[in-house]
């Protein structure tokens, strides 16, 4: 397999509304950012893919506006994806795996602030049995935390400590749209939206883009002083049907995070990464990640995030930039955890760096109570 590395990422501040751009004015500031950092053109990009939602934007082949900023004018090799950005990247690495491209640049953008969030996503459920019922990603979500905590004795405190923590890890991060020191007994009080699920537990409603270049050994050497090399990737999906699964595990996430420490030779995963950087719409669901990347048994994510730790074990931080609980630009929030993967394993995290990282672990999710997952683990 060719080796593949992140050698360039950025992304806009995100916010709950911006009100004065369109999707494709979000993405040019960013794209030329990047572009002008690694001293490339638009026409020296061999293949550009972007990851968008036309239900979101309202229009019918809304990306197309994107793909004009992005230089894939005159016609290059491009595509779009209407999934997270992380598939995307995925797409991208593909592609340079297959010889077909040595640099791609991805991009993901979405303004959640301006469509219905609860009837878009209503139709990510089974059109005939559970999208009719009017459940969308909160009530789905608290279906999957009520049968969590009643299985291993979790309870909303030790849920609300995550919370807690992102949101004071994003005080580090200038991109992040949410971010403030929180105690678990404000958690507890805000708003109740479906029961276990309460207002501070939810990731924002968030608008925001952010564009990562990936290449191949040869040319990301020339691009970056200290390239984040993709050591491993794979992507797992569950029944989409919410009564077929049981909600209390993540079967998805478990066995692509097992196959992507098979292909790094990990064995001992929180000891093995140095940092990680999950896709946590709700609460709750930093805690089974913790249990399905195998960093404590099961049922005990709880009893780590209600000890007040900021790193799990002691030693393996979590979300240093406050993860999808500070800002949740929905079709870019997992790329956005594979660019501050990138960040932290290049060094170039900023404020919110985590200290001599060598290996870091990227996730992103699509699909309600985390159906689908994608793993990738990051080296220098």
């Amino acid at each position: 397999m060719r080796r593949v590395a992140i050698a360039g990422f950025a992304q806009t501040k995100h916010e709950r509304r911006k009100p004065r751009e369109t999707q494709a004015e979000m993405l040019y500031p960013v794209l030329r950012e990047l572009l002008e950092r690694v001293r490339l053109a638009p026409t020296d990009i061999d293949f550009t893919v972007s990851a968008s939602s036309d239900y979101l934007d309202g229009k019918s082949f809304s990306f197309l506006m994107a793909f004009e900023v992005m230089g894939a004018w005159p016609p290059i090799q491009e595509s779009h994806v209407e999934m997270d950005g992380a598939w995307a990247a995925y797409y991208a690495w593909l592609r340079i795996q297959s010889g077909a491209a040595n640099t791609a640049l991805v991009a993901a953008f979405g303004k959640s602030s301006e469509g219905s969030l609860p009837h878009v996503l209503n139709l990510l459920l089974d059109p005939f049995y559970a999208a009719p019922l009017g459940l969308e990603a909160v009530s789905a979500a608290a279906l999957q935390a009520r049968r969590y905590m009643d299985r291993f004795g979790v309870s909303r405190a030790q849920a609300a400590a995550v919370a807690v923590k992102n949101r004071r890890h994003a005080l580090r991060n200038p991109f992040a749209q949410v971010a403030r020191e929180l105690t678990i007994d404000e958690v507890l009080a805000s708003e109740p939206l479906t029961e276990p699920i309460h207002a501070m537990d939810c990731a924002p409603i968030s608008d925001g883009a952010c564009v990562l270049l990936l290449a191949a050994e040869g040319t990301a050497e020339r691009l970056c002083a200290r390239p984040a090399w993709i050591a491993a990737v794979d992507q797992r999906a569950s029944l989409q049907a919410l009564g077929a699964r049981d909600l209390s595990e993540v079967p998805s996430a478990r066995d692509a995070a097992a196959y992507a420490y098979r292909q790094c030779g990990i064995t001992e995963p929180a000891r093995a990464v140095d940092v990680a950087e999950v896709t946590e719409c709700f609460a709750h669901q930093e805690l089974m990640l913790y249990e399905a990347f195998g960093w404590c048994p099961p049922g005990e994510g709880g009893a780590l995030a209600a000890s007040g730790a900021t790193a799990v074990g002691g030693r393996l931080p979590v979300n240093p930039s406050g993860g999808a609980l500070a800002a949740n630009p929905i079709m870019a929030t997992g790329l956005v955890r594979l660019g501050e993967a990138a960040l932290q394993v290049m060094g170039e995290a900023g404020p919110r760096q985590v200290p001599s990282v060598r290996r870091a672990l990227a996730h992103a999710s699509f699909g309600h109570c985390l159906q689908g997952n994608m793993v990738w683990i990051l080296e220098r």
